[in-house]
Order: C-alpha cells, then sequence, then structure tokens
C-alpha cells in the first residue's frame, strides 16, 4: 500500500513458495510487476491464475491489458517508424 512495489514482489515471492497454489497471490504479484514495468513477468504470472481458477472474472482482463502492454512495449518502435 506504500507503493514499494519491487518490496512487493519479493514479499508475493516468499509467499507463492509457501503456496504455489494461491491465485490470490500470483494476481497480485502480477500487478506489482505491472506497476514496476516487468509486463513480460505480469503476463506469466497472469497466464497462471488462468490455469489455477479459470471462472475468476478479473483474470482474463488483467491477463489481456498485461498482454496488450507487453506486446506494444516490444512493438513501439516498429509502429512509430510505420508510413
Amino acid at each position: 500500500r506504500n507503493g514499494d512495489y519491487e518490496l512487493a514482489v519479493q514479499m508475493y515471492t516468499k509467499a507463492l513458495a509457501e503456496d504455489s497454489s494461491s491465485h490470490t497471490l500470483r494476481s497480485n504479484r502480477a500487478a506489482s510487476y505491472h506497476l514496476i514495468g516487468q509486463y513480460e513477468n505480469a503476463l506469466a504470472d497472469s497466464d497462471e491464475c488462468i490455469r489455477l481458477r479459470p471462472r475468476w472474472i478479473k483474470v482474463p482482463y488483467y491477463n489481456y491489458m498485461y498482454m496488450c502492454v507487453s506486446m506494444n512495449t516490444r512493438s513501439s518502435v516498429k509502429i512509430l517508424i510505420l508510413p
């Protein structure tokens, strides 16, 4: 809650070492990854959330958002130079 998302990633990673099946921990770590610009990691955690809890309504939305941001980051230079 204090905005230290790098510390949050560390804490969620530690918690996931104890309970790797927690979709909530994984979703929260994905959000923290997103907030520090680690979009590929956010997407990977979001994908795992979908695997763990496929009917959780918020996961597909966040997964799509992380995917779009990740793709945008990788291809933004190519998009800018297109005619």
